[in-house]
């Protein structure tokens, strides 16, 4: 398969049915492509292009994971020390071939979007389902509303 074969369609599977989460989602499918894309211009070589590109997307990413972790903090999430750990895991390998890339050139391009593609698609299908389905139960009791009151964040969920 080409590069262009493997940039990701967004589809209804990613959908966890929490806007904030779909929204960040989306982007953050927006920024793999965007990896991609950079990509075919030269997989096999590392350009400026695309290490400012991995630069960007990795910036992107950590800001992501910061709010997410809020949000987590804030619904009081019994898994959140585990999920913050798989952000920080991806963010030291991210970081450590973005290096990698830049001094060594050890990983060429390629090798770098499909592992933030893949991680992405499986931290978003697994562990993002799993907040997701943590904050629908939350609302359906009526819990995510009382609590959000009392905190003040209400519009954390719709932004």
């Amino acid at each position: 398969m080409s590069l262009a074969q493997d940039t990701i369609v967004w589809n209804n599977r990613y959908i966890l049915g929490i806007p904030v989460l779909d929204k960040q989602h989306r982007h953050m499918v927006d920024i793999a492509n965007e990896l991609f894309a950079a990509c075919i211009e030269s997989p096999d070589i590392v350009s400026n292009h695309f290490l400012e590109n991995a630069s960007i997307a990795i910036a992107r990413m950590n800001y992501y994971f910061i709010k997410e972790e809020k949000l987590m903090a804030i619904l009081y999430y019994q898994g959140y020390l585990h999920h913050k750990r798989e952000h920080e895991n991806f963010m030291g390998e991210a970081l450590k071939q973005s290096e990698e890339l830049k001094f060594n050139k050890k990983i060429i391009p390629r090798s770098f979007v499909y592992f933030f593609r893949d991680w992405l698609l499986s931290h978003i299908t697994v562990s993002d389902k799993v907040l997701a389905n943590y904050i629908l139960e939350m609302r359906q009791s009526g819990r995510l509303r009382q609590l959000l009151e009392v905190r003040q964040e209400g519009a954390l969920l719709t932004a």
